[in-house]
C-alpha cells in the first residue's frame, strides 16, 4: 500500500539524483562509509543550488564581490567580501547535506539488497519496502476509534427562527403585544421579516443574539433583544437536536486517518535508524562539517521526518 506521506519522501529526495557525485581526484571533504565526496562534487552541487548557478568562490570572492558592487550605492569592499563569504557557507552546508544524504541513501539501498543506480531510485525502493510495512485497517479498528472519538462527529443542535426588525424597544414590544393578541402583524411597515427561515449558526448572528435563540421556546415569540440598529422580535420555528454522524458516512476517513498515522509512525522509526546508523559512518574534514556528519558537535537542528534530508 503506497500513500501521500511515503509518496512525499520520494519526490523530495528524487531531487539528490542529479548531483550525487561518484568521486574524483579532487580532495576529498567527507566520506560515507567507502565512499567518498570530493571539493569538485561539492563545487557541483553548491553551483546548482546558487542563485543563477553563479557561485561564490573562495578565498577572494571576486566574482561574487563584484557583482555585488555593481549594484551597491555605499558599500565596503570588505563588506560585500564577508557577505559573499557567508552566501557561499550556507551553500556548502546545503550542498554537502544533499550530497550525503544521497549516498545515505544509495547505502541503505545496498544494505537491504535493493537494487538501486541513484538517488532517485534508491528513495523509490525504500518508499515500496516502507509501504508494505504499512498493514490494511480492520474494521474493528475503524469501529474503536469512531467509538472513542465520538466527539469529532458531533452535529450540535440547529435552530431555525424568522426575525422581525424595529427601529425603537417601544415599537417591537407593542408589535409582540398584538402578535400575541391574535391581532397579527397590523403594520407590516414597522417591521422587516426575513423571507426564509435563518439557522442560529450563521455567521452574522451576534453571540447575544445565539444565547437568546438558544434560550428560547419553540414557536414562541421572544424579545425584544438589541441587535445594532435594531430592537428585534424572533421565534424559533424549528429544532434539530445534536446527533452525531453515522459510523457508515465517515468510514472511509477515519481509514484514511489511521492509514496516514501508521505511515508516519513506520516512517518515524524508520528515519531515526537510518540517520543514527549514517551519522556514524559519515566523516567530514575539518571545514566541512555538517550536521550529518559523525565530527559535529553542535546543537542538532531536528528536521523534517518526511524529508529524509
Amino acid at each position: 500500500m503506497s500513500g501521500r506521506h511515503i509518496s512525499a519522501v520520494a519526490a523530495a529526495l528524487a531531487t539528490l539524483a542529479g548531483i550525487v557525485g561518484c568521486g574524483s581526484s579532487e580532495r576529498v571533504v567527507a566520506r560515507v562509509g567507502q565512499h567518498t565526496i570530493t571539493s569538485a562534487d561539492l563545487s557541483g552541487a553548491i553551483s546548482a543550488l546558487a542563485p543563477e548557478h553563479v557561485a561564490p568562490e573562495p578565498p577572494r570572492y571576486a566574482a561574487c564581490v563584484s557583482r555585488r558592487e555593481s549594484f551597491a550605492v555605499q558599500s565596503v569592499h570588505a563588506v560585500l567580501r564577508q557577505e559573499c563569504r557567508s552566501e557561499y557557507e550556507q551553500l556548502k552546508q546545503r550542498a554537502l547535506g544533499q550530497l550525503i544524504a544521497g549516498q545515505w541513501l544509495l547505502g541503505e539501498a545496498r544494505d537491504r539488497g535493493l537494487n538501486a543506480t541513484n538517488a532517485a531510485s534508491a528513495s523509490a525502493k525504500i518508499r515500496q519496502m516502507l509501504a508494505r510495512r504499512v498493514s490494511a485497517i480492520t474494521d474493528s479498528q475503524v469501529s474503536a476509534y469512531y467509538q472513542t472519538h465520538r466527539q469529532q462527529f458531533l452535529i450540535p443542535e440547529e435552530r431555525y427562527f424568522d426575525i422581525h426588525h424595529f427601529s425603537t424597544a417601544a415599537a417591537a414590544r407593542k408589535a409582540k403585544a398584538a402578535v400575541e393578541a391574535g391581532g397579527g402583524w397590523a403594520k407590516p411597515g414597522l417591521h422587516e421579516s426575513l423571507e426564509r427561515p435563518r439557522r442560529v449558526k450563521d455567521d452574522q448572528i451576534v453571540s447575544s443574539v445565539k444565547n437568546a435563540i438558544y434560550a428560547a421556546k419553540l414557536h414562541v415569540l421572544t424579545g425584544p433583544i438589541a441587535v445594532h440598529p435594531y430592537h428585534s422580535l424572533f421565534e424559533i420555528t424549528r429544532i434539530v437536536p445534536l446527533r452525531y454522524k453515522p459510523l457508515a458516512a465517515v468510514r472511509g476517513a477515519i481509514e484514511r486517518k489511521l492509514t496516514a498515522d501508521r505511515q508516519r509512525q513506520i516512517l518515524a522509526r524508520f528515519v531515526q535508524a537510518w540517520r543514527s546508523k549514517w551519522v556514524a559512518r559519515t566523516d567530514c574534514q575539518p571545514g566541512y562539517v555538517v550536521q550529518k556528519c559523525r565530527q559535529y558537535a553542535g546543537r542538532r537542528v531536528a528536521e523534517d521526518p518526511l524529508s529524509l534530508g
